[in-house]
This record gives C-alpha cells, sequence and structure tokens, in this order.
C-alpha cells in the first residue's frame, strides 16, 4: 500500500555516532523529521532491518524509535504485522481545521487591536488595490 513496497532504501542518512545524543533518540528524530517533511509517506510500511542498515545501526535503536514515534502518534505498531506511518482520519483533519481557524481569528483580532494607525493605512491600500484588481473580481464571480 505504501510507496516503499518494491524499494529496497529510504532516504536517510547515517546517524552520527558522535553526537552526544543516544543511538535511539538519533533514530528518532531522524525518522521524525522524514515523517513530518513528507519523506516517509502516511501508510508506507517501515522496514526495521533495512532503516537499521541504512543508518548503520543495531534493530535496538529503530524498535525504540518506533516505540517512541508511536507514542507521539506519528506511526502504528500493529503486532506480528509491523509499524506504518500515521495516515490522519477524516475526524482528525476536520478537527485540525477547526482549530486552525480559531487560531487564526484570533490572530486577526489581536493584530488589528494592537495595529498601529500606520499599519491600518497600509492594509486598508491594499484592500483598496485588490478590489480594484481584476483578478479579484473574476474570483468573485
Amino acid at each position: 500500500m505504501g510507496r516503499q513496497d518494491s524499494k529496497d532504501k529510504y532516504k536517510l542518512s547515517a546517524v552520527d555516532s558522535i553526537e552526544r545524543l543516544p543511538l535511539s533518540e538519533q533514530v528518532y528524530l531522524t525518522l521524525k523529521t522524514a515523517i513530518l517533511t513528507g519523506e516517509l509517506m502516511p501508510q508506507e510500511k517501515l522496514n526495521e532491518v533495512k532503516i537499521a542498515e541504512q543508518l548503520q545501526v543495531s534493530a535496538t535503536p529503530v524498535r525504540e524509535a518506533f516505540r517512541k514515534l508511536a507514542k507521539d502518534n506519528l506511526v502504528v505498531i500493529v503486532p506480528w504485522k509491523g509499524v506504518t506511518v500515521k495516515a490522519d482520519t477524516p475526524e482528525e483533519i476536520i478537527a485540525l481545521y477547526q482549530v486552525r481557524e480559531v487560531m487564526e481569528g484570533l490572530g486577526a483580532r489581536l493584530c488589528a487591536r494592537h495595529a498601529t494607525d500606520e499599519q491600518i493605512k497600509s492594509c486598508v491600500k491594499f484592500v483598496k488595490k485588490c478590489i480594484k484588481s481584476k483578478k479579484l473580481q473574476n474570483a468573485l464571480k
């Protein structure tokens, strides 16, 4: 189902054993970054052995990283099936947009409340320019 089914390698760089963080933490941060940047896609199956080989670590820090990622709700561990990158459910996506809607409204109110006269004049000028724009008029039709 994930895009790794036919590939042997993930695009991960080896962890730096000189760094002061424990190997499991380095693996965790590497995988977390790969998930959050979209390098590892939702529903992608993660192969512990291949990841360990590519990061040049044993399987133990990879397993520990998987457990920590599961606590962060970034992967799903199914016993005897494996580990996959978690995909957001429609309900979670709706909840995120609802939070965003509230936060953007709050941000706009705070900006308006604390805006200087010069900033308000600049915003008014920008809105007038947008209203005169043909692109905006076409978009509103």
